[in-house]
């Protein structure tokens, strides 16, 4: 029999050779929960792996041997810290090594219920370097435990590690063989691993594969040629980051991603809660019909909670190229960034593009859309599956600018409202609106502070149904003008309704109302209805035409201004100008006064300093004049001393081209203080500008103070101031002279003379010279 002293000897040695297996079980069991996959706690391996390192030893340690094995236990205060039980342990005097077969650890935490448990054939201590190693396969099952209370517990994960080096000084190791491991639905591999214990982190390389199998969706595979993970501090949003790097991809279903570097951040759960990419990131979506990929420099994806783990949130930041190609249709959104949100169900719901966005749409009519935001907004399309979306709505932050074709639009904020089959429903814009067209070869701009555009569907197209704009609305082409406060267009009948404070011009028109209706006809030109101080005013050519002005010196003949409360102007179609919306149709041609124009409610016609008054006017392209109603001119009656000349009737028509004008209906004309009226006068303008002669028939009536005529034709010479009764017989009847018969009897207002026959002061012939 031994000697006590032996025996004894002996007993101490097993012991120390327990403690220093069970230090360095514990360190390397913390280590790969930690390394192998970020979702573990820290251990108490410190103090273990000191006391094991110093020979001390260790309080509450409790050893029992059996025929079974070895059993070491230890615990803190009653709450148990660890247990260990080998089948057998064996010491290599060669070496010193200690050997351990058939191994199962229980690694309890804090609260002393909930433990990971480590197994293994072999396990090989040196306590000299501290060095442990497992050559077979070590088994690590990672218990499940709740993440704060009430809160359901993690499912565990099991990982497989294989060639285990691992030294308890250092607080390092690797895995050379390779590990694989499985947590809830994600199992995934690596060829090999470096463990850093102190930093809580393991590095894999030789090639890093993750699947996750997620109910209901595609699983989602992770793959890298390096990956790092650490254990995130108590207190994060996440649990653990897993980051991979060298040809990093994510890959479920039809989607794709790959980056230069990719960090996962993972809950408690084993669920992903965040995604980080970084570096030439392309991503891939294909489905039937469609395809769409995504390239930037940076990424972050957010995962809603839950098993689905579906995407609820992706930013794509720097250099953002995102192009989708149909069978009708190819669009490229070119952006610094864009934000990707999704529904609580993981569908696509809006996306923001910002820091200079650009959407470019290639197909029949070529479309492109900047501002430094756009904002699009999704639906799920008829009858498809959610996956299947089709945009709904764009708005914008910043100038946006907006080029179909050869149009232009630009505005401060947008607004465009899609149907649910991508074609536009309604269009608002505000601020500073500005619109450039080619229309029939000219360019047609305007500008307002508000825009709104309504459609309808016309063979499956949008149709523009009403465009409204106010706020200060111009609208230009060539080189008319026309602005309003507000502008209704129905393309449809072609009608356009201008409001408050009409204003037109041209290069030698200018025009004003408060409200304007312009409708035009198909084939070019149309009606314009204008009512509430209604002004036209005609300049060079256009005020020599009408003003009963000069007519051969255009360029300096006064301006010739039409006022009334009412216009209705039908207008010819032009050639090569058959425009449905053409500003300028609204104001005459300087060059060529096209189709009829009726002003009425107390037209004014002024050239100064003649004048027409009456009830209504038409205008008949170039040729005539027609004034209605109580019409009254005065005209210049050129001389020496010119004089006005006052003519009122119930009608008169001028025509252009003789330079006549025919008085008719009760007509008196009024010079000085010599009153002439009869049924008609027609009178004849000089070339160079004012009346040059006058005839009034069918009866004619002449009043002067004291002094009265009468004949069947009187004829006034303005140049001579001469007045020529013939006809009836003429006959001047004078209050203190008599009456006075004669054919032709000839009446000078400037000699106040009056002639009889023939010849001019010869009394013989019946000559009457009135005395003052």
């Amino acid at each position: 029999m031994d000697s006590h002293p032996e025996r004894l000897t002996r007993r101490r040695q097993l012991v120390l050779r327990l403690r220093q297996f069970l230090a360095a079980a514990l360190i390397a069991a913390a280590l790969a929960v930690a390394g192998l996959y970020l979702l573990q706690r820290r251990r108490q391996n410190t103090e273990l792996a000191r006391s094991a390192q110093a020979h001390t030893p260790m309080l509450g340690l409790k050893i029992q041997q059996s025929a079974a094995g070895v059993t070491i236990a230890k615990s803190v205060a009653g709450r148990p810290v660890f247990r260990l039980e080998a089948r057998r342990a064996d010491t290599l005097r060669a070496n010193g090594h200690d050997l351990l077969y058939d191994v199962s650890i229980l690694v309890y935490e804090r609260d002393g219920v909930h433990a990971d448990s480590i197994s293994g054939s072999r396990f090989r201590y040196d306590s000299r370097s501290g060095a442990l190693q497992a050559r077979g396969a070590v088994r690590i099952e990672l218990a499940s435990r709740p993440g704060a209370p009430r809160q359901r517990a993690s499912p565990p994960v099991s990982i497989v590690a294989h060639d285990l080096s691992y030294n308890v000084k250092q607080g390092t190791g690797s895995i050379a063989r390779g590990v694989t491991f499985a947590l809830g639905t994600a199992q995934g591999s690596a060829g090999a691993a470096q463990l850093d214990s102190r930093a809580g982190q393991a590095n894999f390389s030789g090639g890093v594969h993750l699947q996750w199998q997620r109910p209901g969706r595609a699983p989602l595979t992770v793959a890298a040629r390096q990956a790092q993970l650490r254990r995130l501090p108590a207190g994060s949003p996440a649990a653990a980051a897993v980051t991979l790097a060298g040809g990093a991809r994510l890959i479920s279903g039809a989607q794709s991603l790959t980056a230069d570097r990719l960090t996962l951040l993972l809950r408690r759960d084993h669920s992903l809660r965040r995604l980080l990419a970084t570096g030439h990131i392309h991503a891939a979506d294909v489905l039937p019909g469609r395809r769409l990929t995504l390239a930037a420099d940076t990424a972050a994806a957010g995962f809603a909670p839950g098993r689905r783990q579906a995407l609820n949130r992706l930013t794509l930041a720097g250099h953002v190229d995102a192009r989708q190609l149909t069978a009708a249709q190819r669009g490229r959104l070119t952006a610094g960034q864009v934000n990707f949100l999704y529904s609580a169900a993981g569908v696509l719901q809006q996306v923001q593009a910002s820091q200079g966005a650009r959407l470019t749409l290639q197909g029949a009519q070529p479309q492109t859309l900047s501002a430094p935001e756009l904002d699009f907004r999704l639906r799920p399309a008829v009858g498809a599956a959610p996956s299947q979306l089709r945009l709904a709505a764009i708005a914008n932050q910043g100038r946006a600018t907006l080029v179909s074709g050869a149009d232009t639009a630009v505005a401060d904020h947008l607004q465009l409202a899609l149907d649910r089959r991508e074609q536009p429903s309604s269009a608002r814009a505000s601020g500073d609106v500005q619109l450039r067209q080619l229309v029939a070869g000219t360019v047609r701009s305007s500008r307002s502070d508000r825009l709104a555009l309504r459609f309808v569907p016309v063979a499956g197209k949008a149709q523009l149904q009403q465009a409204t704009a106010s706020g200060h609305v111009v609208v230009r082409q060539d080189d008319r003008r026309i602005a309003a406060d507000a502008m209704t267009y129905t393309p449809a009948d072609g009608r356009a309704q201008f409001t408050g404070h009409v204003r037109g011009s041209e290069a030698q028109a200018r025009f004003a109302a408060q409200h304007l209706l312009w409708s035009a006809a198909p084939a070019g030109g149309g009606q314009l209805h204008a009512r509430g101080a209604v002004t036209l005013s005609l300049l060079g050519a256009g005020g020599s035409t009408w003003g009963m002005g000069p007519a051969s010196s255009a360029h300096s003949s006064p301006p010739v201004v039409v006022t009334a409360n009412q216009l209705d102007w039908t207008e010819p179609p032009r050639a090569g100008d058959p425009t449905p919306l053409a500003a300028g149709a609204a104001l005459p041609a300087p060059a060529a006064f096209r189709g009829t124009a009726v002003f009425r409610g107390a037209v004014r016609l002024v050239q100064v300093p003649n004048l027409l008054r009456a009830d209504q006017v038409t205008l008949r392209g170039e040729s005539a004049l027609i004034a209605e109603g109580d019409v009254q001119t005065t005209l210049l009656a050129p001389g020496a001393k010119p004089r006005a000349v006052t003519i009122a009737a119930g009608q008169l028509v001028y025509t252009v081209a003789s330079r006549e004008a025919v008085y008719r209906r009760n007509v008196t004309m009024q010079v000085e203080n010599a009153r002439l009226q009869a049924p008609r006068i027609e009178a004849w303008l000089r070339p160079s500008g004012g009346l040059q002669r006058a005839e009034a028939l069918q009866g004619v009536r002449l009043t002067q103070p004291g002094r009265t005529g009468s004949a069947e034709r009187v004829s006034y010479d303005f140049a001579s101031s001469l007045i020529e009764l013939s006809g009836g017989p003429p006959s001047i009847f004078d209050a203190e002279q008599g009456k006075i018969i004669g054919d032709p009897l000839t009446f000078s207002l400037a000699s106040d003379e009056i002639q009889v026959g023939s010849k001019l002061g010869v009394r013989a012939t019946g000559q009457f010279i009135v005395h003052k």
